[in-house]
């Protein structure tokens, strides 16, 4: 499968090619909850630690955020996921500031802290309108839904699902259903 393909691409790529490969085998590890993923995230810390590199730097943090949030230990995972959303506003990345205001939305909910991930989903659905990115759209709308009825906000949650559901079918995607 696609875990396959990365650890292949790991043997032989270089450079930003090879961090981007790390990222991605790093964060599949980590949605895992697997051990597995601190090796990845190390050697993409020493080759953020070597290229200086800001991109990759938000990208280590997202994956922290990522790993610690499968560990259940949301407070390393809240702090990594808020340096990630600076960096990314700095380097102006909005695929990316989307999807870590989404997973720092999700951290809090899960931290208990719905009221405070509402913020965090709203400015994910901005950023994810603005730039028409209708499945990660969908699935922050899902999340807010999920907020919204967690605090009782029972019509908002209703609103929030539907439109979310409205996205799913146009992408064809039926996980998300």
């Amino acid at each position: 499968g696609n875990i396959d393909s990365l650890l292949n691409v790991l043997k032989t790529a270089k450079d930003s090619s090879r961090a981007s490969t790390l990222v991605a085998t790093a964060s599949y590890y980590a949605q895992n909850g697997n051990e597995e993923a601190l090796s990845y995230i190390d050697e993409l810390k020493k080759y953020v630690d070597k290229s200086k590199s800001k991109y990759f730097n938000a990208r280590w943090l997202q994956v922290n955020g990522i790993y610690f949030y499968y560990k259940h230990e949301l407070d390393k995972c809240i702090s990594n996921y808020e340096k990630a959303v600076v960096l990314f506003t700095e380097l102006n990345d909005k695929k990316e500031l989307g999807r870590t205001l989404n997973n720092l939305g999700l951290a809090l909910q899960e931290a208990g802290k719905a009221d405070a991930s509402l913020n965090f989903y709203n400015q994910a659905i901005k950023i994810r309108r603005e730039i028409k990115d209708s499945v990660g759209l969908a699935r922050t709308l899902n999340n807010l839904g999920m907020a919204y009825m967690e605090l009782g906000k029972f019509n908002l949650s209703i609103d929030a699902l539907q439109q979310s559901i409205v996205l799913d079918e146009k992408n064809n995607n039926v996980k998300g259903i």
